[in-house]
């Protein structure tokens, strides 16, 4: 189980800045957007050069809470729409009003 996964950083630079983690904030941490691509699972899969990988994946569930304000929950629909695009088993389960926190405060109750 992955938690706080940031799926595609170069969709959530913007959310982030809405958020008050502002852009010049966050690109410093990243130490730039030149490390996006190294740390977005869905620009990665996408890469033609990693679509071979996708066979060697084992089946992925995804869930997320549809009140999650830390990342919006497109990002696990985009996140599985990449996945499959390339041929991956993938999906996604929403959790209408529930949080990001939620999910893995009771964990116990949603799987």
């Amino acid at each position: 189980m992955a938690l706080k996964v940031k799926y595609n950083l170069f969709n959530l630079v913007d959310h982030f800045h809405n958020r008050h983690l502002y852009r010049s904030i966050f690109l410093s941490i990243m130490e730039g957007e030149e490390s996006f691509e190294q740390f977005s699972p869905e620009v990665r899969i996408k890469d033609p050069r990693n679509r071979e990988a996708a066979s060697f994946l084992p089946p992925i569930k995804l869930f997320h809470g549809t009140s999650d304000y830390s990342i919006p929950s497109d990002a696990s629909i985009n996140l599985v729409e990449a996945l499959k695009g390339v041929g991956a088993e993938a999906k996604v389960i929403l959790y209408e009003r529930k949080s990001h926190t939620d999910l893995f405060l009771q964990v116990s109750d949603y799987c």
